[in-house]
C-alpha cells in the first residue's frame, strides 16, 4: 500500500511540474509510457536519504621553539664578542621543500637565543641559522637540525 501512495504522488508531482506526461490528463500518470519514468522514480525513492558527511577532522599543529648559544668565534677562527653580534637569520621548511622556499626569520637582538614558530601544520621540519656581526657580516648556515610536529 505505502509503495502504491508513494507512486501516486510522484506520477501528481511529475504531471505538476511538466514532466512525465502526455497531454496533462491524469490518465498520462497511469499510461504504460510513464510506468518506467514512475518506477524509476519509485526506486529512487525508496532509497534511504544521503547521510551527514563525518566532520572533517582537523589536522594537528604545533609549534617548535628552537634555542641556541652565540657563538664566541667566527667562520675564520678569530673571536667574536656579544657586542659584535648584529642578530641572527633563522631558516625553516618542511621536509620535501627547498630551503629558499622556507621562511626565514630575522632576529636583531642580539641577546635573543631562542625562536618559537607560529602553529605549523604536522610534518618534520629543518632548522638552520646564520649570524651576522655588526657590519652584516654573515656566518655560513649551521648544520641544519630536524623536528617534528606529530
Amino acid at each position: 500500500m505505502r509503495k502504491l501512495l508513494t507512486l501516486c504522488l510522484l506520477s501528481t508531482l511529475l504531471i505538476a511540474c511538466g514532466g512525465g506526461g502526455g497531454g496533462g490528463s491524469d490518465d498520462a500518470a497511469s499510461s504504460p509510457a510513464n510506468s518506467s519514468t514512475s518506477s524509476a522514480a519509485t526506486q529512487e525513492s525508496d532509497q534511504p536519504a544521503p547521510s551527514t558527511p563525518e566532520p572533517t577532522p582537523t589536522p594537528n599543529t604545533g609549534t617548535i621553539t628552537l634555542t641556541w648559544t652565540p657563538p664566541s668565534t667566527r667562520a675564520d677562527g678569530s673571536s667574536l664578542a656579544l657586542t659584535d653580534i648584529g642578530g641572527y637569520e633563522i631558516y625553516y621548511y618542511l621536509d620535501g621543500t627547498p630551503i629558499n622556499e622556507g621562511e626565514m626569520v630575522n632576529i636583531s637582538n642580539r641577546n635573543t637565543t631562542a625562536y618559537t614558530t607560529p602553529e605549523l601544520p604536522a610534518g618534520k621540519y629543518y632548522f638552520a641559522i646564520s649570524t651576522y656581526d655588526t657590519a652584516m657580516i654573515y656566518s655560513p648556515l649551521s648544520t641544519p637540525v630536524s623536528a617534528v610536529i606529530d
